[in-house]
């Protein structure tokens, strides 16, 4: 079967992330410009949303560790095209309470 979820967490450090790219999110909605701020490291003002170059140099400069994120143990997986029938789920497994 194929799974295909909505969202996701993207990839990397959020901090890394093209200020021009956060501040589109910001243009079109996905974000406000506190969230861009929070999550992103990026400081916008005016309207439309303009990066704020030194208070975002400043926000990433002071950023906290982001160790909120718990990506679990890589899991092997098969190549495309291939299946691989397995007798028991992995381990660790996931935990849903």
């Amino acid at each position: 079967f194929v799974m295909r979820t909505g969202g996701g967490g993207g990839w990397g450090d959020p901090f890394d992330r093209d200020p021009a790219l956060v501040a589109r999110d910001v243009r079109v909605g996905l974000l406000s410009p506190e969230e861009a701020a929070a999550w992103y490291g990026v400081a916008l003002t005016g309207d439309p949303p303009e990066i704020d170059q030194a208070t975002t140099a400043a926000l990433r400069a002071h950023r906290q560790t982001r160790d909120w994120i718990d990506r679990g143990a890589p899991q092997p997986t098969p190549p495309p095209g291939e299946v691989w029938n397995v007798d028991a789920p992995p381990r660790p497994w996931l935990a849903v309470r």
